[in-house]
């Protein structure tokens, strides 16, 4: 079908063409063509993106009309911007389903609370994608607030379901950070190892309780037996000096006889 030019359309025509949009979209993704359903949930947010100039209430060139157009264009893309963060969790790109969710944020003054506990819901789902646990609680619990009977049930299962996440993962960072302190524990002088995917296995907060990385014990007391090396060989070199600089003297004034074999 030829594409339509957004910027000549009035209001009620692109919203008109928007609902026949949402509807292939929708049929798209449940027949599994996912990727295809994103493409038209996008093209359906980018027909909305152009709003007409309002005017200026004190210069008394506000236009009703027009604000109104705006807000129902506007309103018309929460459809859009939920089923494409659906769509984009199915597919695991997590990221882009919360960026999606930011920008409906934007439309709050449009959406109502149903949608709103939606676009939370949608925010919670990409979170636990991005393990980001302790945000997605707080989104799951504000959906349930805003819309109770909506999505008690499922935002009730996805708490559930988050506390085990954050469970395992606080079970395998303290497994990690015992690990690192133990072998603190064994090294001499407290040096500890370990590498940068042990470190990059764990969460934010216990690798913070990591001890620092430093030499091996067995490297620094070779460094140090070399320096001790190095000073001593310097002293037995002034020593030396010393003594020469002495009988020099001894045989110059006199005192000193050198027998010469």
């Amino acid at each position: 079908a030829a594409r339509v030019d957004k910027f000549s359309m009035k209001a009620r025509d692109k919203v008109s063409l928007a609902e026949d949009l949402r509807q292939r979209a929708n049929a798209l993704y449940k027949a599994g063509r996912i990727e295809r359903a994103i493409k038209t949930y996008e093209r359906g947010i980018d027909m909305f993106n152009s709003l007409q100039a309002e005017g200026d209430r004190e210069r008394g060139t506000y236009d009703a009309a027009v604000a109104d157009a705006n807000r129902q264009c506007r309103k018309a893309q929460v459809p859009f911007y939920l089923n494409a963060a659906l769509a984009r969790v199915k597919l695991g790109r997590f990221a882009e389903a919360r960026d999606d969710m930011l920008e409906l944020f934007d439309l709050d003054d449009v959406t109502s609370d149903d949608e709103r506990a939606k676009a939370h819901f949608r925010m919670g789902q990409a979170q636990v994608g991005l393990l980001d646990y302790a945000e997605a609680q707080r989104s799951f619990r504000r959906a349930m607030e805003l819309a109770p009977s909506l999505v008690c049930a499922d935002a009730t299962r996805e708490l559930k379901r988050v506390a085990q996440l954050q469970a395992a993962q606080d079970a395998k960072d303290r497994a990690v950070v015992s690990s690192a302190l133990a072998k603190k524990q064994r090294e001499t002088n407290g040096n500890v190892f370990y590498t940068e995917h042990e470190k990059s296995a764990i969460s934010e907060p216990y690798r913070r309780a990591l001890p620092k990385k430093t030499e091996r014990a067995a490297e620094r007391i070779d460094n140090l037996e070399a320096e001790i090396a190095d000073i001593e060989e310097d002293e037995d070199e002034v020593d030396r000096k010393r003594r020469e600089d002495w009988y020099n003297g001894m045989i110059r004034s006199g005192n000193m006889k050198v027998h010469m074999g």
